[in-house]
C-alpha cells in the first residue's frame, strides 16, 4: 500500500530516527447501539477497532512511500540506473513533442542538494532551469515505481494519541532543536502552536526530554490534524505502526525473511 509522508518525515526515515507512524482512525463505530469514536483494541467483541481491522496492513505488509519528486528527462540510452540499482522507466510519450527524450530520472525534494533553491523556487537542483518537468510533484501524485523507499510493518496496535511515550515520539522521528553553539536545546515549539497548548508553566520553564519531546510531537499532529477536528486535545484514537525501512522500490523488495 502507499503512504504519504512530508519532507522533514522522509529525512528522518532517511537519516534512521523514523520507526513509528501514527495514523487517525476514521469513522464512527458503533457500541450496544450508541456510537463510541474509536473504541479501543482491548475491547473484544462486536464492532471494535481492532489491529487485524488497521487499513495500512498488518506485520510482514510493506508500504512505499509517497514523497514530493520531479522527473528529469534523460536522452535515449544514456539513462542512469537509480541508487537502488534499477533502471530508469523508459516513458517515451511522458512529455508531449519531446521525441529525442525517452528516459526519466526521479529526483525527491526531501534531499535535493539545494533546499533554500527547492522551497525559493519550487524546482529541483539537479534538473536544468527553465524546463517544466524541474518543478516538484506533489507526493500524492507520486506513481509507484518512482518511490525508492519501503516500509515492512513490524508491529500495529490501537492507542489514543496523548498515550505516546518518550521513546515513542523519538522513534516518530522527531527531535528537539538544538543551540549549534552550545549544543544546549532550544525549548521552543517550532510551529503556529505554542508550548503552552501541551506544557504546564513548571514544564515550559526547564528542559525534561519527557515533556518536550511529546509536546514537539503533539505540535508535529496539530500541523497535520488540529483543522480536521482531531488534534491533540481532542485525544483521538490511532493506528500505532511500527516498520523497518528498506532502501529499495516495493517491487524489487524480497519476500519477508
Amino acid at each position: 500500500r502507499p503512504i504519504l509522508f512530508s519532507a522533514d518525515m522522509v529525512r528522518a526515515l532517511v537519516e534512521g530516527r523514523k520507526t513509528q507512524t501514527r495514523r487517525l482512525i476514521k469513522g464512527v463505530v458503533m457500541v450496544a447501539g450508541h456510537p463510541y469514536p474509536y473504541w479501543p483494541a482491548t475491547v473484544h467483541g462486536g464492532d471494535f477497532v481492532r489491529p487485524e481491522h488497521c487499513p495500512h496492513g498488518q506485520p510482514g505488509d510493506l508500504l512505499w512511500v509517497r514523497e514530493a519528486y520531479c522527473l528529469e528527462n534523460e536522452i535515449e540510452g544514456n539513462a542512469p540506473p537509480h541508487a537502488d540499482g534499477r533502471p530508469t522507466q523508459h516513458n517515451a510519450d511522458a512529455w508531449a513533442g519531446d521525441g529525442e527524450h525517452a528516459w526519466v530520472q526521479p529526483h525527491y525534494r526531501a534531499t535535493d542538494p539545494e533546499p533554500e533553491l527547492s522551497y525559493e523556487y519550487g524546482t529541483c537542483a539537479r534538473c536544468e532551469a527553465g524546463e517544466p518537468h524541474a518543478h516538484w510533484r506533489p507526493s500524492i501524485h507520486m506513481p509507484r515505481w518512482v518511490s525508492r523507499l519501503t516500509l515492512r510493518i513490524t508491529d500495529v496496535y490501537v492507542q489514543r494519541v496523548q498515550e505516546i511515550s518518550q521513546a515513542d515520539a523519538a522513534a516518530e522521528g522527531v527531535q528537539i532543536p538544538v543551540n549549534a553553539a552550545t549544543g544546549n536545546p532550544l525549548l521552543e515549539i517550532s510551529s503556529p502552536y505554542a508550548p503552552s497548548r501541551y506544557l504546564t508553566p513548571a514544564q515550559a520553564q526547564r528542559y525534561d526530554p519527557d515533556p518536550w519531546l511529546r509536546a514537539h510531537f503533539a505540535s508535529l499532529w496539530d500541523s497535520l490534524n488540529d483543522k480536521r477536528g482531531a488534534g491533540w486535545a481532542s485525544n483521538p484514537w490511532v493506528w500505532a505502526l511500527s516498520f523497518e525501512l528498506h532502501r529499495a522500490n516495493v517491487d524489487h523488495m524480497g519476500a519477508a525473511p
